[in-house]
């Protein structure tokens, strides 16, 4: 009996435990419908991270597009403002030159007209206006008075001294020069250094003399000549005199150079 009574119960315990089919059925379906939702649920998330990441990193993209866009942009506009800085530059620095070139050729027109002015002067006489040409020397008559040193100074200031009389052919062209004048010139001999060593204002020593006759006579302390008539009637020999006495003078200095008009003028004109 009792055997009978464990299996009765056994029996109950298992009807109680086995499932009826509609409800196997109900609990199975439940359970698919909500593995799918997660599995919908997880792809949806998918898909909306993947597309995120997308969204991000084409926004990630574009700001460093940008960024390299905008570096490029300020890497151009750097490179332009140094060029155009460069060509400023490079303007000025042509106008100076071009200045410098326009005042050097200034410059050197300037000194072309002083040339051919000068060469024009020198085609058209060797000596200053006022002077006398013997070649090839020039030769001033003073038309004032002074003593010696005066005479001699004044000779200087004309960038000239006072005449030395080398060589017979020079005395006598100033013969010519003064004889119609009838007055005494002084010239550049005087003694003052040395009694009786006659110098010329150049240090030279005397290689001819031509004096008057019974000169020079160093009466009343005279040491320096001058060049005058003789007791005979254009005739002229040097005398010595006082070298504070007031005479004419006679100052001397080399003759230009004589150029042809011909050979210049075509690039002057």
């Amino acid at each position: 009996m009792e055997q009978d009574s464990t299996y009765i119960n056994m029996r109950n315990i298992s009807k109680d435990t086995t499932p009826s089919p509609g409800k196997t059925r109900q609990e199975t379906a439940g359970g698919r419908c909500s593995i799918t939702s997660i599995h919908l649920g997880l792809v949806a998330v998918n898909v909306f991270i993947f597309t995120l990441a997308i969204a991000i990193g084409l926004r990630v993209h574009v700001l460093l597009s940008n960024q390299k866009l905008d570096a490029c942009q300020n890497a151009i506009e750097r490179q332009l403002n140094r060029t155009f800085a460069e060509s400023l530059w490079n303007q000025t620095m042509l106008e100076g030159k071009f200045q410098n070139v326009s005042a050097t050729l200034a410059r050197t027109s300037e000194r072309a007209n002083t040339l051919c002015n000068t060469f024009r002067i020198l085609s058209g006489s060797p000596c200053p206006r006022g002077w006398k040409h013997q070649n090839p020397k020039c030769y001033k008559l003073s038309t004032e008075k002074r003593d010696w040193n005066n005479s001699k100074q004044e000779c200087e200031f004309q960038n000239s001294h006072l005449v030395i009389i080398n060589t017979p052919e020079e005395q006598n062209s100033i013969v010519r020069f003064i004889k119609e004048k009838k007055d005494d010139y002084w010239i550049g001999l005087t003694d003052r250094a040395e009694e009786d060593k006659w110098k010329w204002v150049d240090g030279s020593t005397v290689s001819s003399f031509d004096w008057i006759e019974g000169q020079p006579d160093d009466s009343n302390n005279e040491d320096c000549a001058t060049i005058s008539e003789r007791t005979s009637p254009d005739t002229f020999g040097w005398n010595d005199d006082s070298c504070g006495r007031p005479h004419s003078f006679i100052c001397e200095k080399w003759a230009l150079p004589h150029i042809n008009a011909t050979d210049f003028e075509k690039f002057c004109s």
